[in-house]
């Protein structure tokens, strides 16, 4: 059932009895975010080096380390057990980037095997757990085949992320780059509900601007039309649930769009250079 709020937007109104969509019994059997073989099996790794190792539980909004706030004496990794993460970067103007969220079973802090002096901020979204290992210890662990294996493939598909957000941010407008970034928070952190996924942790219009590379009134602006579309749904505290096909459908429009208005602009271009030779 959808009705309105306030500000006009389409919102999801959810089954009164559960706040969330009926589903059924396999689906209901898992309520996190869908986690990789190779993340499962890294972290009981890394949970078993409990003398190497020291668990942290931290509230919402704390620095986990960074230019301000907590730092570490030793560079370390962190293996998010609960909860959910930022990373931020900031640039020599002093404007902030959101690198990439993260949550149950990602690590961050692997910038710690850097001979350089880490330029990222890890800020928690929500009350956390996480697992803290110097790098030096883990460093040391990996003469384990099976741990070193798990690490290096795990590297290796948060490589592979990263440079398809590149692609993205580099040949895409930015209406395609904030569907490309709901699509990959989708996939990552979300949770399944048929063909919806909800992001169950609240991310501001100036978060997604941070992500996106662009105004919040344009996001906004974006985030009306997916809701239009029904790409995206409003849930209560501003969550957002994102259905995978329609969001599929709606960047396959924006890049259609796109090469249309470049076909009309190359046109423009070709028939004032024509007329500039006659």
């Amino acid at each position: 059932i959808r009705d309105r709020d306030v500000t006009g937007v389409q919102t999801c109104a959810l089954p009164i009895s559960s706040r969330e969509p009926f589903m059924s019994s396999s689906q209901a059997k898992s309520k996190i975010p869908q986690i990789s073989d190779n993340t499962c099996v890294l972290g009981q790794l890394i949970a078993e080096q409990r003398n190497l190792s020291r668990v942290l539980h931290l509230p919402r909004g704390e620095v986990v380390y960074g230019y301000c706030g907590r730092s570490d004496a030793e560079p370390s990794i962190y293996f998010i057990e609960q909860g959910f993460v930022k990373v931020i970067a900031t640039s020599r103007e002093g404007k902030e980037c959101l690198l990439g969220i993260y949550t149950i079973g990602d690590i961050v802090g692997e910038l710690g095997f850097c001979d350089d002096l880490r330029e990222e901020m890890v800020v928690t979204m929500a009350p956390t757990r996480l697992r803290r290992m110097p790098a030096s210890r883990l460093m040391s662990s990996l003469d384990r085949a099976d741990l070193r294996e798990c690490f290096i493939r795990y590297l290796a598909d948060r490589i592979l992320q990263q440079q398809r957000l590149i692609t993205d941010f580099v040949t895409a407008d930015s209406e395609y780059r904030l569907a490309a970034v709901l699509m990959h928070l989708a996939h990552k952190i979300g949770q399944p509900y048929g063909p919806l996924r909800l992001i169950n942790v609240r991310i501001t219009h100036e978060e997604l601007s941070a992500m996106v590379g662009t105004t919040r009134s344009r996001i906004g602006l974006f985030l009306r039309r997916f809701v239009e579309y029904g790409a995206v749904l409003r849930g209560h505290r501003g969550l957002l649930w994102v259905h995978l096909e329609r969001m599929e459908e709606m960047m396959s429009a924006i890049l259609t769009t796109r090469g249309q208005r470049f076909s009309s602009r190359a046109r423009g271009v070709h028939s004032e250079v024509a007329s500039a030779w006659r």
